[in-house]
Protein backbone atom coordinates (compact mmCIF):
# COMPACT_ATOMS: atom_id res chain seq x y z
CA UNK A 1 0.00 0.00 0.00
CA UNK A 2 2.76 2.48 0.89
CA UNK A 3 6.18 2.31 -0.69
CA UNK A 4 8.94 4.46 0.76
CA UNK A 5 12.70 4.44 0.96
CA UNK A 6 14.26 4.23 4.39
CA UNK A 7 18.07 4.12 4.57
CA UNK A 8 18.32 2.86 0.99
CA UNK A 9 16.07 -0.10 1.67
CA UNK A 10 12.50 -0.43 0.51
CA UNK A 11 9.91 -0.48 3.27
CA UNK A 12 6.40 -1.61 2.46
CA UNK A 13 3.40 -1.20 4.72
CA UNK A 14 0.11 -2.94 4.17
CA UNK A 15 -2.72 -3.00 6.67
CA UNK A 16 -3.39 -6.66 5.97
CA UNK A 17 0.25 -7.46 6.78
CA UNK A 18 -0.03 -5.58 10.06
CA UNK A 19 -3.20 -7.41 11.07
CA UNK A 20 -2.36 -10.83 9.64
CA UNK A 21 -1.58 -12.45 13.00
CA UNK A 22 -4.34 -10.67 14.92
CA UNK A 23 -7.55 -11.64 13.17
CA UNK A 24 -9.52 -11.41 16.42
CA UNK A 25 -8.36 -7.85 17.00
CA UNK A 26 -9.26 -6.86 13.46
CA UNK A 27 -12.75 -8.35 13.69
CA UNK A 28 -13.34 -6.83 17.13
CA UNK A 29 -12.22 -3.43 15.83
CA UNK A 30 -14.45 -3.87 12.78
CA UNK A 31 -17.47 -4.71 14.98
CA UNK A 32 -16.97 -1.65 17.23
CA UNK A 33 -16.34 0.58 14.22
CA UNK A 34 -19.53 -0.69 12.58
CA UNK A 35 -21.51 -0.01 15.75
CA UNK A 36 -20.06 3.49 15.94
CA UNK A 37 -20.99 4.13 12.31
CA UNK A 38 -24.49 2.66 12.57
CA UNK A 39 -25.44 4.29 15.88
CA UNK A 40 -23.26 7.41 16.00
CA UNK A 41 -23.88 8.86 12.56
CA UNK A 42 -27.70 8.93 12.74
CA UNK A 43 -27.62 10.01 16.39
CA UNK A 44 -25.35 12.97 15.81
CA UNK A 45 -27.12 13.94 12.60
CA UNK A 46 -30.44 13.84 14.46
CA UNK A 47 -29.04 16.04 17.25
CA UNK A 48 -27.77 18.58 14.72
CA UNK A 49 -31.11 18.56 12.93
CA UNK A 50 -32.99 19.10 16.21
CA UNK A 51 -30.67 21.91 17.23
CA UNK A 52 -30.74 23.74 13.92
CA UNK A 53 -34.31 23.15 12.73
CA UNK A 54 -35.61 26.25 14.51
CA UNK A 55 -33.40 28.37 12.32
CA UNK A 56 -29.83 29.54 12.48
CA UNK A 57 -30.38 31.45 15.72
CA UNK A 58 -28.14 29.64 18.18
CA UNK A 59 -28.06 30.30 21.90
CA UNK A 60 -24.59 30.99 23.33
CA UNK A 61 -24.72 27.83 25.44
CA UNK A 62 -25.33 25.70 22.30
CA UNK A 63 -22.15 26.72 20.45
CA UNK A 64 -19.75 24.30 22.09
CA UNK A 65 -22.08 21.24 22.14
CA UNK A 66 -22.89 21.84 18.46
CA UNK A 67 -19.18 21.95 17.62
CA UNK A 68 -18.65 18.76 19.59
CA UNK A 69 -21.49 17.05 17.74
CA UNK A 70 -20.17 18.26 14.40
CA UNK A 71 -16.74 16.80 15.22
CA UNK A 72 -18.31 13.50 16.28
CA UNK A 73 -20.35 13.37 13.07
CA UNK A 74 -17.24 14.07 10.99
CA UNK A 75 -15.42 11.32 12.88
CA UNK A 76 -18.22 8.78 12.27
CA UNK A 77 -18.32 9.61 8.56
CA UNK A 78 -14.54 9.28 8.41
CA UNK A 79 -14.79 5.85 10.08
CA UNK A 80 -17.05 4.73 7.24
CA UNK A 81 -14.55 5.90 4.61
CA UNK A 82 -11.73 4.25 6.56
CA UNK A 83 -13.50 0.88 6.56
CA UNK A 84 -14.34 1.16 2.86
CA UNK A 85 -10.75 2.13 2.13
CA UNK A 86 -9.29 -0.79 4.10
CA UNK A 87 -11.61 -3.39 2.64
CA UNK A 88 -12.06 -2.25 -0.96
CA UNK A 89 -10.21 0.85 -2.19
CA UNK A 90 -6.78 0.79 -0.52
CA UNK A 91 -6.17 4.36 -1.69
CA UNK A 92 -3.33 6.40 -0.16
CA UNK A 93 -5.15 9.73 -0.39
CA UNK A 94 -8.16 8.40 1.49
CA UNK A 95 -5.83 6.89 4.10
CA UNK A 96 -4.02 10.20 4.69
CA UNK A 97 -7.34 12.06 4.81
CA UNK A 98 -8.70 9.70 7.44
CA UNK A 99 -5.48 10.12 9.44
CA UNK A 100 -6.04 13.88 9.30
CA UNK A 101 -9.61 13.59 10.58
CA UNK A 102 -8.65 11.03 13.24
CA UNK A 103 -5.95 13.39 14.52
CA UNK A 104 -8.44 16.22 14.57
CA UNK A 105 -10.99 14.14 16.45
CA UNK A 106 -8.48 12.92 19.04
CA UNK A 107 -7.63 16.49 19.99
CA UNK A 108 -10.74 18.53 19.17
CA UNK A 109 -13.18 16.50 21.25
CA UNK A 110 -11.21 16.79 24.52
CA UNK A 111 -10.53 20.48 23.93
CA UNK A 112 -14.19 21.29 23.35
CA UNK A 113 -15.18 19.17 26.35
CA UNK A 114 -12.66 21.13 28.42
CA UNK A 115 -14.22 24.40 27.28
CA UNK A 116 -17.68 23.04 28.18
CA UNK A 117 -16.40 22.10 31.66
CA UNK A 118 -14.90 25.58 32.14
CA UNK A 119 -18.22 27.10 31.08
CA UNK A 120 -20.14 24.95 33.56
CA UNK A 121 -17.61 25.73 36.30
CA UNK A 122 -18.08 29.44 35.73
CA UNK A 123 -21.86 29.06 35.68
CA UNK A 124 -21.98 27.24 39.02
CA UNK A 125 -19.20 28.76 41.09
CA UNK A 126 -18.81 32.20 39.54
CA UNK A 127 -22.22 33.21 38.17
CA UNK A 128 -21.36 36.92 37.91
CA UNK A 129 -18.36 36.19 35.68
CA UNK A 130 -20.46 33.71 33.72
CA UNK A 131 -23.05 36.39 33.01
CA UNK A 132 -20.30 38.83 32.07
CA UNK A 133 -18.85 36.33 29.55
CA UNK A 134 -22.23 35.03 28.38
CA UNK A 135 -21.60 36.23 24.85
CA UNK A 136 -21.57 34.01 21.78
CA UNK A 137 -18.25 35.52 20.63
CA UNK A 138 -16.25 33.99 23.50
CA UNK A 139 -17.58 30.54 22.78
CA UNK A 140 -17.07 30.93 19.04
CA UNK A 141 -13.47 31.99 19.58
CA UNK A 142 -12.82 29.06 21.93
CA UNK A 143 -14.36 26.64 19.41
CA UNK A 144 -12.26 28.16 16.62
CA UNK A 145 -9.13 27.73 18.76
CA UNK A 146 -10.02 24.09 19.35
CA UNK A 147 -10.60 23.49 15.62
CA UNK A 148 -7.34 25.23 14.65
CA UNK A 149 -5.25 23.36 17.21
CA UNK A 150 -6.78 20.04 16.26
CA UNK A 151 -6.32 20.77 12.56
CA UNK A 152 -2.65 21.39 13.18
CA UNK A 153 -2.29 18.14 15.11
CA UNK A 154 -4.23 16.21 12.46
CA UNK A 155 -2.02 17.61 9.73
CA UNK A 156 1.12 16.68 11.68
CA UNK A 157 -0.25 13.18 12.27
CA UNK A 158 -1.17 12.79 8.62
CA UNK A 159 2.29 13.93 7.52
CA UNK A 160 4.05 11.76 10.12
CA UNK A 161 2.50 8.67 8.57
CA UNK A 162 4.74 9.25 5.56
CA UNK A 163 7.92 9.35 7.67
CA UNK A 164 6.92 6.98 10.48
CA UNK A 165 4.22 4.63 9.14
CA UNK A 166 4.18 2.35 12.16
CA UNK A 167 3.45 5.31 14.47
CA UNK A 168 -0.17 5.60 13.35
CA UNK A 169 -0.98 1.97 14.03
CA UNK A 170 0.78 1.99 17.41
CA UNK A 171 -1.04 5.16 18.47
CA UNK A 172 -4.41 3.81 17.32
CA UNK A 173 -4.02 0.63 19.34
CA UNK A 174 -2.79 2.43 22.46
CA UNK A 175 -5.40 5.20 22.33
CA UNK A 176 -8.25 2.84 21.44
Amino acid sequence: MFEMNKNSSSHSLDIFQCLEQTHFGFFLTFIFTSLCILLGTPGHAWFLWLSLRAGWKIKPTQVLPLNLTLMELLFCICLFFNVVNILFLQNDTVFFSTCLVFGMAWTCKPLIQTFICIEQYLAVLHPVRFLRYNDIHYRTVSAAIAWLMSSGYGLCLSLSVVRFPDFIFISIFFIG
